[in-house]
């Protein structure tokens, strides 16, 4: 055998031929600028509001279903768990209005999908 359990005289197809170095990809790039490219993204993804809205949105969706599971002796209606993301959705649509740049900001939509999160525990917790 071979490198890499080939038998000596065969052929390798194109993609397993072996280079001195890391390698290269057809459009020029190595691993180590396509594993930079992959951490900006995901850094520039977190800065995302859309990102950090959705990010709530399913944390308290998650803590609805568990608190309606676990901790209530009647599970809550699915209205009850609509309600963080009929706020997100309302989050986006205000997202392409331009008179209303003051409820663009990530921060306050956050905070109201888990107040409201916290209302509906409170409020269904007889």
């Amino acid at each position: 055998m071979g490198a890499a359990g080939v038998p000596p005289g065969s052929a390798r197809p194109a993609s397993m031929i072996v280079t001195a170095g890391p390698p290269v990809y057809a459009d020029g790039s190595t691993n180590e600028q396509n594993g930079q490219a992959v951490v900006s993204k995901s850094e520039s993804l977190l800065r995302s509001g859309h990102v950090k809205v959705a990010l709530a949105t399913g944390i308290c969706v998650i803590a609805l279903a568990y608190a309606s599971k676990r901790l209530m002796a009647e599970p809550l209606s699915d209205l009850y768990l609509a309600i963080p993301p009929f706020i997100m959705a309302m989050y986006e649509g205000f997202q392409n209005n331009p008179k209303t740049v003051r409820l663009r900001r990530p921060l306050g939509w956050v905070i109201a999908i888990v107040l409201a999160t916290a209302a509906v525990i409170a409020l269904g917790w007889n």
